[in-house]
């Protein structure tokens, strides 16, 4: 798959700030996270050094890379437990993890739940997508309808 548009390149990568580099990664990922193996192949792709990129990603989302893909991942992972019965491995296979132990694990910490427990408890259902702000928002209406 093609890396997104970059612009011209010059001998040491594009021109881009710092916020066009992360902005940049960050859909690199996004289009290609289940391709990815290291991340540091996709900054030699961009022409920039991995730690300048994980340096600026850092800076404009508050997060390294790998967090951001293990973000990627455990998300496309959430919908292939809901909407296939493939097996776990195959559904860590599938998003692009080869080492099934630590996805496991970041999934438990996550969810608080296996794999196989999401899977059991969603299975089939269409989640409504809510941001944190909604939840607190929800959260403060149940406690005030509770009073």
């Amino acid at each position: 798959m093609k890396s997104p548009d970059v612009g011209e390149k010059s001998r040491k990568g594009p021109r881009m700030s710092s916020a066009e580099v992360a902005v940049w990664f960050k859909q690199y990922v996004d289009a290609q996270d289940t391709e990815i193996r290291r991340l540091a192949d996709c900054a030699e792709e961009l022409g920039k050094s991995y730690s300048y990129i994980s340096h600026c990603f850092r800076r404009e989302y508050g997060k390294s890379p790998e967090q951001y893909l293990l973000e990627v991942r455990l998300r496309a992972s959430r919908v292939l437990l809901r909407e296939t019965s493939l097996p776990i491995i195959d559904v860590i296979l599938q998003v692009g993890v080869r080492d099934d132990v630590y996805f496991r694990k970041a999934f438990r910490e996550q969810h608080d739940c296996t794999m196989t427990e999401y899977r059991n408890d969603h299975w089939g259902v269409k989640q409504i997508k809510t941001t944190v702000k909604d939840n607190r928002k929800m959260r403060s209406l149940l406690t005030m309808s509770g009073s």
